[in-house]
């Protein structure tokens, strides 16, 4: 994996300027160095918790999103604040994102599905590591044509 991967947010994914490869080392690399999931006090995924920790998505957006969002008030999953601040920045309704990068939003999805999969089952430090690194590897196995293609 490369060390610094600051060209792979979502922004640049959906804009194509970045490849869905360096995405997910990206996603990877920090969801490892987090060293645990993003949950809330019931167990929820969440895209940033109280103890600072983001989920996929949350962990791959610029870190301004994280005051848009709140300064919008919306309350939503990773993937749909992702459409939103995607949405924003490219002046695009989130509904088009949904409808003409259908794909592209699909590879994200399950992305987060990784995350949230693992973050349940409360796995922090070397369990953690290890269940990300399979959960990233069986990911990357099931959705090589869409990497591919991305």
């Amino acid at each position: 994996m490369a060390k610094s991967l600051k060209h792979a947010t979502f922004v640049n994914y959906f804009k194509g300027r970045a490849k869905l490869a360096d995405v997910l080392d990206n996603a990877e690399q920090k969801m490892i160095a987090q060293g645990k999931g993003s949950v809330n006090a019931v167990g929820q995924c969440v895209y940033f918790n109280d103890d600072g920790c983001s989920c996929a998505v949350g962990l791959l957006l610029p870190k301004d999103s994280k005051g848009v969002i709140l300064e919008k008030k919306v309350n939503v999953n990773g993937v749909t604040l992702l459409l939103h601040y995607v949405g924003g920045v490219l002046g695009l309704d989130p509904d088009r994102i949904e409808t003409f990068q259908y794909e592209k939003l699909e590879a994200i999805k399950n992305l987060q599905t990784v995350h949230d999969n693992i973050a349940r089952q409360g796995y922090t430090g070397t369990e953690w590591v290890k269940r990300v690194k399979e959960g990233m590897a069986e990911y990357r196995e099931q959705h090589a044509a869409i990497i591919a293609k991305y």
